[in-house]
């Protein structure tokens, strides 16, 4: 059997080489002793927690989530407004104005965030230009 000093010098892949070994002979009842070591160190947890497991919080979080979700779709669906057109025009140019408005209104919000994308752009240019002239130096 080997020291804790030479299992702690071992590398990865010779640990994995041992612990896949059938050759190496596990003493009777290791397996058994070990998952009862476990679980009752879960229920330690557990009552410590305040006598709820991972899995049991877990369970009631998701519950509780999707209750909260289902009361909200709920009542938004029960107080929001009908939908329908907000208002129609008779005069075919009074219409072609609000479009024209709104398409205006699109517009500049797309160019705003046009340039706000070129300020990231620069931004993102002057680090990439300072690691190119470290590398190249």
């Amino acid at each position: 059997m080997k020291s804790l000093e030479e299992i702690e010098k071992l590398d990865r892949r010779r640990l994995g080489e041992i612990a896949h070994d059938t050759s190496i002979k596990v003493p009777d009842g290791l397996g058994r002793t070990t998952g009862e070591m476990l679980d009752a160190l879960d229920r330690a947890r557990g009552l410590a927690d305040g006598g709820m497991s991972l899995r049991t919080k877990r369970t009631v979080a998701s519950i509780a989530a999707g209750l909260v979700l289902v009361v909200g779709i709920g009542l938004a669906s029960h107080f929001s407004p009908e939908a329908g057109p907000a208002d129609t025009f008779d005069d075919p140019y009074l219409a072609y104005a609000q479009v024209q408005e709104s398409f205006g209104r699109i517009g500049r919000a797309m160019k705003s965030g046009v340039d706000r994308a070129d300020e990231g752009v620069e931004s993102f240019s002057k680090p990439v230009e300072i690691v190119k002239k470290s590398l190249n130096h």
